[in-house]
């Protein structure tokens, strides 16, 4: 699934990850690569991606398919695939639309998102060969810049 990203970093590259508004999609793809990867829950993933674009907002349905997926093991072989059916049979497993929100989900999972869109910190790579996310602290009234790991991997959002 992430043979492309995989396959630019290896090579020294630089992926961009976007989207129109830069809150939902890019957001949820940077997301799953980090779960994915790191081999860290759907939280852990979306803390260090809040922590450096805080006004991301993955939609119920993304954090849904998401959190469904960090429950499969994240193995892309085991996904079911996705279909109306399925996704209103997992909405009602998860508790309902308002239980899948971002906001619902990070306070559940310990996270105050005010204090993390608040605190600058650097937050280490678990694999030492991907080095390190950068995150750059919040400038007054600038337009979103990219976020980048390593330098080889970045996402705007």
């Amino acid at each position: 699934m992430f043979a492309f990203i995989e396959a630019a970093i290896a090579k020294g590259g630089v992926v961009l990850v976007h989207c129109m508004m830069g809150i939902s999609r890019s957001a949820s793809t940077v997301i799953a690569y980090l779960m994915w990867k790191e081999r860290i829950g759907f939280v852990a993933a979306a803390e260090r991606v809040y922590a450096a674009r805080p006004f991301i907002s993955p939609n119920p349905g993304f954090v849904l398919q998401l959190r469904q997926w960090e429950k499969m093991g994240m193995d892309f072989a085991a996904w079911p695939g996705w279909s109306r059916t399925k996704f209103l049979e997992t909405l009602e497993e998860w508790g309902g639309l308002n239980a899948c929100t971002f906001d619902s989900v990070m306070r559940e999972g310990g996270v105050s998102l005010e204090a993390v869109s608040h605190t600058p910190r650097h937050l280490g790579m678990t694999a030492g060969a991907q080095g390190q996310l950068i995150v750059p602290t919040a400038a007054v009234k600038r337009r979103p810049m990219p976020v980048k790991l390593q330098h080889r991997f970045c996402c705007i959002s």
